[in-house]
């Protein structure tokens, strides 16, 4: 099985010292809609890998208000309980791909993603919630700074954040450049064209 990551860790530490009701960073959501919002998102792993892994076709992946809806309805005890049992089953499922295929690529929100890249995905979403959570604390800085999580942020995550931005660009086909500088890391540079 995968370790439990030192994001996971923090972040369950946080979110279970917090008062479900504590209204938190992210859009307004309070602890417990975060906590069922990362609850579904190893739900949502698991219901495409459990297939895949059996070799049955992988369902389409649900919106965020559906996998969430039947979370944010359990108590909060219950849905701590059931954050830390997924996240600990996707893990092994990840795993058990992973040694099977360790190519595997699946398909994903529209788009096909490498089975591979769900570990670091995880971990980007527990540091960012967490950060939700408690704010700049140095726990916060540490695992927001982490190099890895900030490429995967970046290879992954940056082109859905650039097509949901270009709808607000005045000047959409113009080529564009991007520098992302933190102190004591190294500078991370793109460019190229939107269209």
């Amino acid at each position: 099985m995968i370790e439990r990551s030192s994001e996971a860790e923090a972040f369950l530490t946080t979110i279970d010292a917090t008062a479900p009701e504590a209204v938190s960073a992210c859009e307004g959501w309070t602890t417990h809609e975060i906590a069922a919002h990362v609850a579904g998102i190893a739900v949502e792993v698991i219901r495409h890998l459990e297939p895949y892994l059996q070799g049955a076709p992988v369902p389409k992946t649900r919106s965020f208000e559906e996998r969430e809806a039947p979370l944010q309805q359990l108590a909060h005890a219950a849905l701590l309980e059931r954050l830390d049992r997924g996240e600990e089953r996707m893990r092994q499922v990840v795993a058990d791909v992973l040694d099977k295929e360790p190519d595997a690529v699946i398909p994903w929100t529209g788009r096909h993603m490498a089975v591979e890249k769900f570990i670091p995905h995880v971990r980007n979403e527990h540091a960012l919630h967490r950060w939700d959570i408690a704010g700049d604390d140095e726990v916060s800085h540490q695992l927001l700074g982490a190099v890895d999580l900030v490429d995967h942020s970046v290879g992954e995550l940056g082109r859905i954040l650039l097509v949901a931005g270009r709808k607000h660009d005045p000047d959409p086909d113009a080529d564009f450049g991007v520098r992302l500088r933190s102190p004591g890391q190294r500078d991370m540079r793109g460019h190229g064209r939107r269209g």
